[in-house]
Parts: structure tokens; sequence; C-alpha cells
């Protein structure tokens, strides 16, 4: 391709070669220098000539249409990448936000632990919530034996005015989802043994007190 009537009255020649990665180019003017170019890099010496070549100026300036469809291609796979892991990220968000439900049988009270699921063998996990007559708010742990039995739980609480002071300890069978232990308050100063089995919180997440 030529492009003539340029500054100077020189003649120069755009010669498209053959390139890995997208078109090159050859910008030369009858004088020893030589230019090789790639798209988007035309050097300000051989701008004249984009605005003679025509047609040719469009793959000077242009990546090729190849290229483009594969980077929008790209693009619309990461975006999907993207949307994907935030739906993973809301589930696994939604699952772990599932309430824990367990109820005594001595003083027939419901222990709901807010966002709550059983830690796995040789772990633990904190544990925050309530029981609900009362409510006594508790606070405390749980920790899965290692061998993959049982968890223990160990939690303190007050009542809601703050005035009686509660804990309990108790190891809850993993299989059969039920344990025993022993409960202490400051309201008698005693404690007295007492069970926990784990049922179904209804509704699926307790209203806080």
């Amino acid at each position: 391709m030529v492009a003539e009537g340029l500054p100077g009255a020189h003649v120069w020649r755009v010669a498209r070669l053959p390139s890995a990665d997208g078109p090159a180019f050859v910008c030369h003017s009858g004088r020893p220098h030589v230019t090789t170019i790639r798209p988007r890099t035309f050097p300000k010496t051989c701008q004249p000539a984009t605005s003679t070549i025509g047609t040719g100026s469009d793959a000077i300036v242009s990546r090729p249409k190849k290229r483009l469809k594969e980077e929008t291609i790209m693009g619309r796979t990461v975006r999907i990448d993207f949307i994907s892991a935030a739906l993973l990220l809301s589930t696994a968000v939604a699952v772990a936000a599932a309430d824990f439900c367990m109820e005594t049988t001595v003083d027939a009270n419901m222990l709901a632990l807010k966002g709550f699921s059983l830690p796995g063998k040789g772990a633990c996990k904190e544990t925050r919530g309530f029981y609900i007559f009362g409510p006594y708010w508790v606070t405390g742990m749980a920790c899965g034996s290692s061998d993959g039995s049982h968890i223990t739980f160990f939690q303190t609480g007050a009542s809601g005015d703050g005035t009686i002071m509660i804990t309990d300890t108790f190891a809850l069978n993993r299989t059969a989802l039920s344990g025993s232990g022993t409960e202490c308050s400051s309201g008698g100063g005693f404690c007295f043994p007492n069970t926990w089995t784990k049922i179904p919180c209804s509704p699926s997440t307790v209203p806080v007190p």
C-alpha cells in the first residue's frame, strides 16, 4: 500500500507483515529508517500515512476481529466466573447462618445457638445464643473430639437483667445428637445434672428475644 502527498514530498510505504501476536507493519520513506510497528503503536512520524491509506488504515489502528472476539469471550467467561463465585459464597453464608437448637430435659428449656454448626473432629467453634425461657444469654465454645465421637460444650451466661449467672458443660454424642452434663446457677447457688438433645429450630431462624 502506498500513500503519497505527505509532508516533505516523501513517498511512504506501509507493508503488512505476518506476526504471531497480530498484524505488524513496516513504514519507510526512502530514508535509511525502517520501523516495525504494532496496532495502537503507530509512530508519530507515520501518522500522516494513516489518513491516506484508506481501508489499510483500519488494519493499522485496529486489532484483528478474531482477537477481539476471543477477548470478548474471555471477558464474558471472567464475568460468569465472578457471578458463579458470588452465588456460591452467598449459598455458603446462608448455610453457615442456620441456627442450632437443643432442648434440656430437667427444666424443659430450649437453647438456641445463632448461626452455628457442629465443629469437625479436633476443631473448636465459638457459641453464641440464648435459652428461650428467661431469657438467659450465653456464649462459649464447642470442641469436637479427635476421635469424632462427641462434641463438648462449655458456656457461661446471665439472665436478661444480669442478676443471675449461669454455666453449663455437657458432651453431645455426635451420632445420637444428645448428651448429658451439668448446669449451674447463681440464683439458688446450686448445680444440677441435665440432658441436652438436638431438636429442629422452630422457626428455622429463631427470633432473638
